[in-house]
C-alpha cells in the first residue's frame, strides 16, 4: 500500500505537470510578464531544512506551489510540502498565503506576507507566520514571527539577512543568515545559516547548499549541520 507521503508526491507531481500543460496552451493569450498571471513551481531536495532545522528528518522532500500575481506588487498562493518528524505524525504541510510589496524606488521595496499553515496527519504544528522583507539594492533585511515554533505552542521571532551574489552568467552565491529568539523553556536562542551555489534560468534552478545551527545539540538530529541538493522547475 502506498504511504500518504508518497501518495502526496505522486498527486502533486501529476497536478503540476497538468498545470504546466494548461499554462503553455494559453501562452499566446497571456499578458505581459509583469501583469496579472498564474504561476507554479515544483522542487525536489535531498533534505528540507528551514532556518537550521530539518522538516523531513534529513530525508528527500518535495515542495510545490501555485499562485496568482495580480501585478508586480500583490499575489495569492498555496504551497504544499512533504514533511517528517520523529515526534509528530504529520506528513504534509499546506500553506495558504497573501503577499503585498510596497515599491518605493526601483531598488527599494518592502514585502509583507502572511501564511496560514496546516499539517495533515497531525495538527500539533499548525501555525501562522507573519513575514517582512526590506530590500535595498538586493540586500534583504528579514523578519518572521511564528506563533507555534516547532509545535511547542510558543512564539519564535526570527531576524535575518539574505543576499544573492551573481557569479558568472547564470550562477549565484546564495547567503542567508538568521537569529531565532525562542520562548520555549530550556531552549536557547540560536543562529542559523544557509550558504550555497545555484544555477538559475527562467525555468529551472539547481543548487548545492550547506546549513548550520549554532545550538544544534538542543535539537538533536533535527538541527545538525547538513549539505543538500535542490532542483526547482518553474511554470
Amino acid at each position: 500500500m502506498v504511504s500518504p507521503r508518497y501518495r502526496f508526491i505522486l498527486i502533486a507531481s501529476v497536478f503540476l505537470v497538468l498545470f504546466g500543460c494548461i499554462k503553455r496552451s494559453y501562452a499566446q493569450s497571456a499578458v505581459a510578464p509583469m501583469g496579472p498571471r498564474m504561476y507554479g513551481d515544483i522542487s525536489i531536495t535531498t533534505d528540507y531544512i528551514e532556518k537550521g532545522l530539518t522538516q523531513s528528518d534529513h530525508q528527500p522532500a518535495i515542495n510545490t506551489g501555485l499562485g496568482y500575481w495580480f501585478g508586480p506588487q500583490g499575489r495569492l498562493g498555496v504551497l504544499a510540502s512533504s514533511v517528517k518528524y520523529d515526534d509528530d505524525a504529520a506528513t504534509v504541510r499546506m500553506h495558504g498565503f497573501v503577499e503585498y510589496k510596497f515599491i518605493f524606488t526601483p531598488n527599494a521595496d518592502l514585502r509583507f506576507r502572511n501564511d496560514f499553515i496546516r499539517y495533515f496527519g497531525s495538527g500539533q504544528r499548525d501555525n501562522i507566520l507573519i513575514q517582512l522583507d526590506q530590500n535595498f539594492f538586493g540586500y534583504h533585511i528579514l523578519f518572521e514571527r511564528d506563533d507555534n515554533f516547532e509545535g511547542t505552542k510558543t512564539n519564535r521571532n526570527w531576524f535575518g539577512f539574505q543576499k544573492d551574489w551573481p557569479m558568472w552568467t547564470t550562477y549565484q552565491l546564495n547567503v542567508t543568515v538568521g537569529y531565532s529568539m525562542v520562548e520555549v523553556s530550556g531552549l536557547n536562542n540560536f543562529f542559523d545559516s544557509r550558504v550555497g551555489l545555484s544555477y538559475n534560468t527562467s525555468s529551472i534552478s539547481v543548487g548545492l547548499y550547506h546549513t548550520y545551527n549554532s545550538q544544534s545539540s538542543q535539537f538533536g538530529d533535527q538541527g545538525k549541520m547538513a549539505f543538500l541538493l535542490g532542483f526547482t522547475a518553474k511554470f
